[in-house]
């Protein structure tokens, strides 16, 4: 995990450096890309929370009927 998160940072310092844009622009783009992963990871996130929970509430449905 932290060398996938060196590797992203390495990619984003060497794009900065090399972006056609001006700085403000690049990094106001930058920031809008971390947002929209951020945004998906937690989308991706609760979607994994709720099927949890799906599976724990029929597994105590299926313990209560058997009881």
């Amino acid at each position: 995990m932290k060398k996938a998160f060196w590797l992203i940072m390495s990619g984003v310092a060497i794009g900065v450096l090399l972006a056609p844009d001006k700085g403000s622009s690049t990094w106001q783009k930058l920031v809008n890309k971390f947002n929209d992963l951020k945004g998906e990871a937690s989308d991706q996130a609760n979607n994994m929370i709720g099927r949890g929970k799906d599976l724990i509430n029929r597994e105590i449905n299926s313990v209560e009927t058997e009881s």
